[in-house]
């Protein structure tokens, strides 16, 4: 039954992240929009507003509670939705391989983080456009991303590290393999953010580098686990089948499955139109 339930959301998370990307790229670069592409994202947006109305007033007033910490007007930005889904698919993703591996207890901090981060993203977004501080946009988030690394890291070699495995031997592995390629990703998000501010905006700039974030980290994952499939499978086991198995190779191909779904989803647009 848990395997069944991650199934369903995945299939639904997977179109609910292609439509939120296509979503934002028709914003972000201002392309027309076909009178049938328009009504199905118009019906996306419906969808949307009736899963996460009931937060538009909890996520104002904690924006006006952040606003007066940081003795600024910060507003959730006017895509928050859009965002909250993008970010929600990395950490859901991950959970879900987590949750396949036994590793309850990873994947649950994993759930729990990812909400955070998913609301941070919104409000940064929003305040970085009312500040102009583009730096604060993407820095919030992506301090959740490496957060969730450590943690991830963390919890995984306490609970979960290979026998045998000595627990130095295991943190400098997941270091390498975990923080420090966020950290990677995260300054090269940081390098578009900064690089786009001046004509996207603070908001887009953020959205833009987020976004290329969750592009590198998922490329990242899908070679890994092109390694893993190449060096690790079994003698009667294809190479293919060992990395379709594994956690690296399903984030990675669910994370390109959705930028091509959106990229094609805008190809039928320009199509049509």
């Amino acid at each position: 039954m848990p395997r069944q339930i991650w199934q369903t959301a995945s299939v639904l998370g997977l179109g609910a992240s292609m439509l939120s990307l296509a979503s934002l790229i028709f914003q972000g670069f201002e392309l027309g929009v076909s009178a049938p592409i328009a009504a199905m994202l118009h019906f996306y947006e419906a969808v949307l507003s009736a899963l996460f109305g009931w937060a538009e007033a909890p996520l104002a007033q904690l924006a006006r509670a952040v606003g007066r910490w940081l003795g600024a007007i910060v507003r959730p930005a006017p895509e928050w939705k859009h965002l909250f889904v993008l970010v929600w698919l990395y950490f859901s993703t991950d959970a879900r391989s987590s949750f396949m591996q036994k590793r309850t207890i990873t994947a649950t901090a994993t759930l729990a983080l990812g909400a955070l981060v998913s609301v941070a993203a919104a409000l940064a977004s929003g305040g970085g456009a009312e500040t102009g501080d583009v730096l604060l946009a993407v820095g919030v988030p992506l301090t959740g991303f490496l957060l969730h690394a450590i943690i991830e890291s963390v919890l995984t070699t306490a609970f979960y590290r290979e026998p045998g495995r000595s627990l130095a031997h295991s943190m400098r592995y997941y270091f390498m393999t975990e923080v420090l390629s966020a950290v990677i990703a995260g300054a090269a998000a940081i390098a578009i953010a900064v690089a786009l501010a001046p004509s996207a905006g603070p908001s887009w700039a953020a959205i833009a580098a987020l976004s290329g974030f969750v592009v590198v980290r998922g490329a990242y994952w899908l070679l890994r686990g092109l390694y893993i499939g190449v060096t690790n499978h079994g003698p009667e086991e294809s190479w293919f089948r060992r990395f379709v198995r594994s956690g690296s190779g399903q984030f990675g191909m669910l994370i390109f499955s959705v930028v091509l779904g959106a990229l094609l989803f805008v190809a039928l647009n320009a199509g049509i139109g």
